[in-house]
């Protein structure tokens, strides 16, 4: 049986945890430095990028400032 193709929000969360990943290999930032920049639980920000969907706006703005993504790169993700 092939494989399926992935659904357009699964990609969309893919793209958005590679944006993430990035940006914290850029700026040199582990995931615990950027939960305390966020203002968040570690545990929360684990279980947020686990499931991107479940992001709130607020936490997304947080998140785009917090690793200076531009709002071109904005447009791609979200």
């Amino acid at each position: 049986m092939p494989a399926l193709k992935p659904s357009v929000s699964q990609q969309q969360d893919t793209y958005l945890l590679a944006t993430v990943s990035r940006h914290l290999t850029l700026m040199g930032l582990s995931k615990t430095e950027l939960a305390i920049k966020m203002h968040m639980n570690y545990q929360a920000l684990h279980r947020r990028l686990k499931e991107p969907e479940s992001l709130s706006l607020e936490e997304l703005r947080r998140l785009a400032k917090v690793l200076k993504i531009e709002d071109s790169e904005k447009l791609t993700v979200w």
